[in-house]
């Protein structure tokens, strides 16, 4: 078995069609110039469809009525994570004694556009390739019709196949759509559910920061409840109003009409009974002065 080289693979597709409906080997275009479909040992496969799954309809829906979307514009911006189908513009035509391998150009992989199945063509395979590919990169990827998406290498077999691939009755290419709904995903990294759990985690971070907005100040009421009733003994009274009336504010804004969130709410309800515990503590105190003072008179 040996490496087809550009002349034998230009002599094989012109003498024994191995690949048809290659574009830029007509008329008068030079086969060896730099864009031409052949290279020095190795044939480019270009985009010819795109097919997309059901972006909108649910994933049950797309499994059940195999949902697919085929892109009748030349160009689609495939974004970070999503999936697409892509059918090859060109098809084999390879008879018993020639084989192939195809895989992406490096121009493809550096995008960050992954290819998922490329792989080996028995020889008697006729048809057009398709790939699986997803956007791994950080950026959207232009997926254009006619832009290369395989490269091929025939291999000469000396003696052929003793059965090929249409004698064993394997067929050609699969239609395309039903499988795409049926098994690929439309977002492989699962951005929509990752975005939305990350959205949820920042309002419960801003939610935890407003929290500390509010109970800071109620903080510094209770702070200067305590200060009160520290430095003002001749007046333990006045003390215990200010910390009864500060227990009031904390719970007419926990029953408040414009009430925080949930998380919130129970903060400020928690706060609320650590006041009113510290007022009755103050209550106890209070007795407790009043009692000593009454002893000390007598």
């Amino acid at each position: 078995m040996t490496l087809m080289s550009d002349a034998e693979l230009l002599d094989a597709i012109k003498d024994r069609q191995i690949v048809e409906g290659l574009s830029g080997l007509d008329g008068e275009a030079d086969p060896f110039a730099q864009d031409s479909p052949v290279q020095p040992s190795s044939v480019d496969f270009t985009v010819g469809r795109i097919i997309l799954p059901d972006q909108h309809a649910p994933r049950w829906m797309g499994r059940l009525f195999h949902a697919a979307t085929e892109v009748d514009d030349n160009d689609y911006d495939l974004e970070q994570g999503e999936t697409a189908v892509l059918v090859t513009r060109e098809s084999f035509n390879l008879p018993s004694d020639i084989a192939a391998i195809t895989f992406p150009p490096s121009r493809v992989a550096f995008q960050g556009l992954i290819v998922t199945n490329p792989g080996h063509i028995d020889p008697g395979f006729k048809g057009q390739m398709r790939f699986t590919v997803i956007n791994m990169a950080r950026d959207r990827i232009k997926l254009e019709k006619g832009m290369p998406i395989a490269t091929a290498l025939f291999f000469a077999m000396k003696d052929g196949a003793a059965k090929h691939h249409g004698e064993r009755g394997l067929g050609t290419t699969v239609p395309v759509p039903a499988a795409v709904a049926k098994r690929l995903s439309p977002d492989f990294l699962d951005f929509e559910r990752r975005a939305e759990t990350a959205a949820r985690a920042m309002l419960t971070k801003w939610g935890a920061l407003a929290a500390t907005a509010f109970i800071a100040p109620l903080l510094l009421l209770l702070l200067g409840s305590l200060w009160t009733t520290s430095w003002w003994p001749p007046a333990p009274e006045q003390a215990l109003d200010l910390v009864k009336q500060r227990v009031a504010r904390v719970e007419g804004i926990v029953r408040g009409a414009s009430l925080p969130p949930t998380a919130l709410r129970s903060d400020l309800e928690e706060l609320a009974a650590q006041l009113e515990a510290t007022a009755a503590e103050l209550d106890k105190r209070l007795v407790a002065l009043e009692s000593a003072a009454a002893s000390k008179q007598r």
